[in-house]
C-alpha cells in the first residue's frame, strides 16, 4: 500500500455526511484494514496544516469506520466517514482546509489519507 493516499473531501453544511474511502495494495486489490490489525483510527479536519482541529471523527466516537464493506455500488471500500447533520450544521466556514486519516494497530501508527477539506455552507 502506498500511502498515504490523496483524499479530497466536500462536506454540505448541515447535512448528514458519509463518505467511503478505499485504500489499494499495488496490485489494485482493496486494503481491509481489520485484517491488517489496523482497528483504531482518527480523521481530522485542520483550518491549515497544523492549525486549529475543525472536526475529528474516529473509530471511538462513531464518526469513523473501517470496516470493509461494499458501497451502494457494488465497490469494496476500506470504511467511511460519518457525521450527523447537528455537527455538519454547527461547522465554522474553514476556507481551504486540510485533512489526515491516521489508522494504528495498537503499535504502529500509520497516515492513511491526506487531502484537502471544504465546507459547503447552507445556502441562505
Amino acid at each position: 500500500m502506498a500511502l498515504p493516499e490523496r483524499f479530497d473531501l466536500v462536506i454540505d453544511q448541515g447535512a448528514t455526511l458519509k463518505r467511503w474511502f478505499r485504500l489499494l495494495y499495488p496490485d489494485g486489490s482493496t486494503v481491509n484494514l481489520v485484517t491488517a490489525g489496523y482497528t483504531v483510527g482518527t480523521m481530522v479536519i485542520r483550518d491549515v496544516y497544523g492549525g486549529t482541529i475543525m472536526l475529528s471523527m474516529t473509530t471511538a466516537n462513531g464518526g469513523l469506520s473501517v470496516t470493509q464493506e461494499t458501497d451502494a455500488q457494488g465497490t469494496l471500500q476500506s470504511g467511511y466517514f460519518y457525521a450527523s447533520p447537528s455537527a455538519t450544521a454547527a461547522l465554522t466556514d474553514w476556507g481551504d482546509g486540510v485533512l489526515e486519516l491516521e489508522v494504528s494497530n495498537g503499535s504502529d501508527d500509520i497516515t492513511a489519507l491526506k487531502g484537502t477539506a471544504t465546507l459547503s455552507p447552507t445556502a441562505i
